[in-house]
């Protein structure tokens, strides 16, 4: 692996418009999905094609689902990524993996919404 977590967190949260990085939370999954495997997506699966590391952006932390949510799969050697974008539900349920941790906090986001507060 190219980048560190804290570089692929960089990557997600770089990701974001300068109104998203005040009211959005960004997830990361500490997770190395390889061709062929599936991630969660959208309370679904999605087969990838190649080495991947999965970060969610809750664009609406305080709405019920779903809302505007974006699924980003990030290439851990290069940060290329691809984002998707639309009315989503998170990639988890209870319970949330351990490796699924908190990359990004908008200032106007309260802590209540969090599906997870550990960060990375």
């Amino acid at each position: 692996m190219t980048l560190d977590w804290e570089q692929l967190a960089a990557v997600a949260r770089d990701s974001l418009s300068e109104p998203e990085l005040q009211t959005s939370v960004v997830y990361l999954d500490k997770r190395i999905y390889e061709a062929g495997d599936e991630v969660p997506f959208n309370r679904g699966m999605r087969v990838v094609d190649g080495s991947v590391v999965l970060a969610f952006v809750d664009l609406q932390p305080e709405a019920n689902w779903s809302h505007p949510a974006r699924y980003l799969f990030i290439e851990p050697d290069t940060g290329n990524m691809e984002q998707i974008e639309g009315n989503f539900f998170p990639p988890y349920r209870s319970p949330i993996p351990e490796t699924f941790r908190l990359a990004w906090q908008g200032q106007a986001v309260p802590d209540w919404p969090l599906l997870t507060n550990q960060a990375l």
